[in-house]
């Protein structure tokens, strides 16, 4: 998990994957100035502790529209509020992220890659 605070509303968000298990085929609406439509949603993750949970989230009809797979894993979002925690799953799938050994970042590779534009660039 990642955690951060929302700029635009100071709460504190944490980023996780989390798989879906299931999507209501009934479109809500939310009481907004935006009017906006989401769909409910059950999905499944571990916290930092290694605990699985199934909890019911937010799944917003635009992200619904992209396409989204029940047992596929997303990019969820809970949000610490007034009323509890808010959680929103998005279209996205939450893919690893890339590492720095996943490359050959050395310094004969960069001026390999230097070298070349050089030579390319007429530089």
């Amino acid at each position: 998990m990642k955690y951060q605070v929302n700029e635009e509303t100071g709460n504190n968000e944490a980023i996780f994957s989390a798989e879906l298990l299931s999507v209501s085929d009934k479109v809500l609406t939310m009481n907004n100035e935006k009017q906006t439509q989401y769909r409910v949603g059950t999905i499944r993750f571990e916290d930092d502790g290694g605990i699985k949970h199934t909890v019911t989230t937010v799944i917003y009809e635009k992200s619904y529209q992209r396409g989204m797979t029940i047992g596929e894993t997303y990019q969820a979002v809970a949000q610490e509020t007034e009323k509890g925690v808010f959680i929103h799953t998005s279209h996205l799938t939450n893919s690893e992220r890339a590492t720095v050994d996943m490359f050959n970042f050395s310094e004969a590779t960069v001026s390999q890659v230097k070298e070349s534009e050089v030579s390319v660039f007429g530089k």
